[in-house]
């Protein structure tokens, strides 16, 4: 995480929201709530501003798995995605890349039932 350079205090607040996050009173409350343990995080620019080196980064300091899904696959559709999401483990980072081909709110529309809240 310390070759990922961005503006003001972005990457020490996602850090600090995902450590909170992660943590086990976090996770107890949701279990006692009943509420899937889910969070999104939107990064949005052009290519080549580190959105994929800030996921990557964020995987790898907290122990995490990536997976990656590129929504410019026309073959795919929502019911794919559904079991995709059904079948990977709990705690994970899933990096939805290519959002070219709908707008940011689509995009957040579609997957709001897997990602939960959604923040930029």
């Amino acid at each position: 995480m310390d070759t990922i350079i961005l503006e003001g205090t972005i990457k020490k607040d996602l850090v600090d929201d995902m450590n909170d996050y992660l943590s086990l009173k976090y996770i107890t409350w949701y279990a006692e709530c009943g509420i899937p343990l889910r969070r999104g995080y939107l990064l949005v620019g052009p290519p080549g501003t580190g959105k994929t080196s800030l996921a990557v980064g964020c995987a790898g300091h907290f122990g995490l798995s990536i997976y990656c899904f590129f929504l410019g696959d026309s073959s795919l559709e929502e019911q794919d995605f559904a079991t995709l999401f059904q079948l990977l483990p709990t705690r994970c980072i899933v990096l939805l890349a290519g959002g070219f081909c709908q707008s940011c709110a689509q995009l957040m529309e579609s997957f709001q039932g897997y990602l939960g809240e959604a923040y930029s």
